[in-house]
């Protein structure tokens, strides 16, 4: 707090601002990202135990999570139910479920992570850190430029010489607080979304290895029956 006592509005204005958009990133995507990361990997973990393909244990998978319970419906709606003669009851019964989608299509990055965490704002933010540090910093200039008096009173010279002094060492002070805080906004958002990403592709190849592909075969069974 000592640090802050003393300095001209404009740092408290953009200390504020930079502040604020750290609160933002923290609370709109870093937590948010945190949760999702967590169910991504309960969700690899549950698909990982499962041996056949079931669609009705594969639903209590998902729920918990209004999006990824919505996008299972639409993918379990696209499954195609293999049936042969049962010979005991003489009906056709559903013996196995074949995949006509690939899960990639329902299950995208898009959907799952980008829309959620609001990827598109957040990876233009440390453009705008930046931004506000360079701001930060050529006003901090131009205030110590125009408390800057030639004189030949020493006392007076010394006395404007502090003041250019003192604004840009708050100028640049701010504008290293921005380009770090940047710096490691840049590093935990790309190093999460990369990770996320790669659980998505992970979902969807489990999905895909549980069910087997295309189902032209069943149909033109049915065609001859």
């Amino acid at each position: 707090m000592k640090l802050l006592i003393g300095h001209p509005i404009h740092v408290y204005i953009v200390t504020a601002v930079l502040l604020s958009l750290v609160f933002l990133f923290v609370s709109l995507f870093l937590f948010p990202a945190i949760g999702l990361m967590i169910k991504f990997r309960k969700l690899i973990a549950g698909l990982s135990k499962l041996q056949k393909s079931n669609s009705r244990a594969l639903h209590s998978l998902f729920q918990g999570n209004k999006i990824l319970e919505h996008v299972w419906k639409e993918f379990k709606e696209t499954l195609h139910g293999q049936k042969e003669l049962n010979q005991a009851s003489g009906q056709f019964e559903v013996i196995a479920e074949r995949s006509t989608i690939p899960a990639e299509a329902f299950f995208t990055t898009e959907t799952l992570v980008d829309t959620v965490l609001r990827t598109e704002f957040f990876k233009h933010l440390p453009g705008i850190l930046t931004g506000l540090g360079i701001i930060g910093t050529f006003y901090g200039l131009i205030q110590g430029l125009q408390a800057f008096e030639v004189s030949e009173d020493a006392a007076i010279a010394r006395q404007s010489l502090n003041a250019l002094l003192q604004g840009v060492h708050e100028a640049f002070a701010v504008s290293a607080a921005a380009i770090f805080l940047a710096m490691a906004i840049t590093f935990i958002e790309k190093w999460i979304i990369a990770a996320l990403y790669k659980r998505v592709e992970t979902i969807c190849q489990l999905l895909d290895g549980m069910f087997q592909a295309g189902a032209g075969e069943e149909f033109l069974s049915r065609l001859v029956q």
